[in-house]
């Protein structure tokens, strides 16, 4: 087996590995909530200039 294969197939092999044991994310709050996310800030036609998320407390 080639180095090169070896260590894609270790990398890969890894990467799997934390996603499967990886812990779940939990909510500590049902009060706030994501009201809003926009992610196009910074490039030539964004409407904003930076990216945002706004939260709403309940």
């Amino acid at each position: 087996m080639a180095p090169t294969l070896r260590v894609t197939g270790l990398a890969v092999a890894l990467a799997t590995a934390s996603v499967v044991v990886a812990p779940t994310a939990g909510a500590v709050s049902s009060d706030v909530v994501i009201s809003e996310v926009y992610g196009g800030g910074g490039n030539s036609g964004a409407t904003y200039r930076n990216d945002f998320v706004e939260l709403r407390n309940n």
